[in-house]
C-alpha cells in the first residue's frame, strides 16, 4: 500500500463514539462532537505533533425506534454519549427530502452530489445509549427487561416469571375516551388513605362486603344488606333496599332506612331518632285503658 493510500485511510470515518452537544426535538437531529481530537502527523518527534478540535457535526439524525406509525422516543440531553455512524454515500437526498435515489443536480446535470461522497463527516447518523464504562447504567437488572429512569425509582419492568411489575414516586394517570377494562381472578387495592371513586353511578353485579362503615351523603339503593355488626351512615341521604340482616348493631345516624323486604337483626338496633311501625311511633304512641274502649284512659307516651 502507497503513502497516498496510507493518508487515504488515516482520514476515513466509520464509526465512532460522540458526545451530543444539543438536540432539537422537532426534527430529530443533533449537534455533536467526536470523541476523540485530531492530531497533525509527520513531523519529526513527538513535541511537534500539534492537536485540534475536530469540527461539529451538524444536522445528525438520532434513531429512535419506530415502525407502523409506533415509536419509542426518550429525551436527549447535553452530555448524552451516542455512536456516530459515517455513511458510505452521502444522505443529503435522503435526510431533507425523503428520498430514496440522489438523481442529478437540476443546474449541471452531472449526477448528485451525494454519489461521490466517501465516509464523510457531514454524513452522519446517530445512535444514542452508548455509553463508556464510567457512565454505565448503574443497578443494571440482569434477569428482567425494564423501562426505567436513571435511578430505577420509576419503572416498568417485565420479570421472567411473567409478571408485570411498575414502580413510581409520583401519580400514575390513564386517560381515555371509552372503557378501562380489567380482566383478572382477583383485584387487591391498597391506599394508604383512601380509594376515592369520582363518577355518577358505580354498579356492583355482585355481592358487597364491607368490614367497616359505609357512610354516604345522598341515597344508597342495595337488594339487602348482609352484616355483623352493620353500620349505616348516610348523612342527609337514605338508603332503600330489599332487607337489612345483620348479626350485630344496625345504627342509622342520620337519613331514612326504607326496606321493601323483613328487616332481620340477631343483635341489638339502636335509633337517636323515632321507629315508626304501621303509622305508630314508637317515641309518642299511647296505649288505651285497661277496659280496651279508652274508659279507664289511655296511657301517656313512652319515658
Amino acid at each position: 500500500m502507497g503513502e497516498e493510500e496510507v493518508l487515504a485511510m488515516q482520514d476515513l470515518n466509520t464509526t465512532y463514539p460522540g458526545t451530543i452537544v444539543s438536540f432539537d426535538p422537532t426534527e430529530q437531529t443533533a449537534v455533536v462532537r467526536i470523541a476523540i481530537e485530531k492530531f497533525f502527523s509527520g513531523m519529526d518527534t513527538a513535541e511537534l505533533y500539534e492537536d485540534a478540535e475536530r469540527p461539529l457535526l451538524t444536522d445528525v439524525p438520532v434513531h429512535f425506534p419506530q415502525c407502523k406509525g409506533f415509536s419509542l422516543t426518550m429525551p436527549v440531553e447535553e452530555g448524552d454519549s451516542c455512536l456516530l455512524i459515517f455513511a458510505q454515500r452521502g444522505l443529503g437526498h435522503w435526510l431533507y427530502r425523503a428520498e430514496e435515489k440522489a438523481g442529478r443536480d437540476p443546474v449541471s446535470g452531472w449526477p448528485a452530489k451525494e454519489l461521490n461522497q466517501r465516509f464523510e463527516l457531514s454524513n452522519t447518523l446517530c445512535i444514542v445509549g452508548f455509553n463508556p464504562i464510567p457512565k454505565a447504567i448503574t443497578d443494571f437488572n440482569p434477569t428482567d427487561a425494564e423501562w426505567r429512569n436513571a435511578d430505577r425509582s420509576q419503572r416498568m419492568t417485565l420479570l421472567a416469571n411473567n409478571e408485570i411489575e411498575v414502580v413510581t414516586t409520583q401519580n400514575v394517570t390513564i386517560t381515555t375516551p371509552t372503557n378501562v377494562n380489567i380482566n383478572c381472578e382477583e383485584a387487591i387495592v391498597t391506599a394508604v388513605t383512601k380509594v376515592t371513586l369520582d363518577t355518577p353511578l358505580t354498579h356492583a353485579t355482585g355481592n358487597l362486603l364491607v368490614d367497616g362503615s359505609i357512610h354516604a351523603g345522598v341515597n344508597v339503593t342495595a337488594a339487602a344488606i348482609v352484616g355483623a355488626p352493620a353500620i349505616l351512615s348516610p348523612g342527609p341521604g337514605s338508603f332503600a333496599g330489599g332487607g337489612v340482616v345483620a348479626g350485630g348493631t344496625v345504627s342509622m345516624e342520620a337519613g331514612t332506612l326504607t326496606t321493601s323486604d323483613d328487616v332481620i337483626v340477631g343483635g341489638n338496633v339502636t335509633a337517636t331518632g323515632d321507629v315508626t311501625a304501621s303509622g305508630t311511633s314508637l317515641k309518642t304512641h299511647v296505649h288505651a285503658g285497661d277496659g280496651g274502649t279508652g274508659s279507664a284512659g289511655d296511657t301517656g307516651p313512652p319515658l
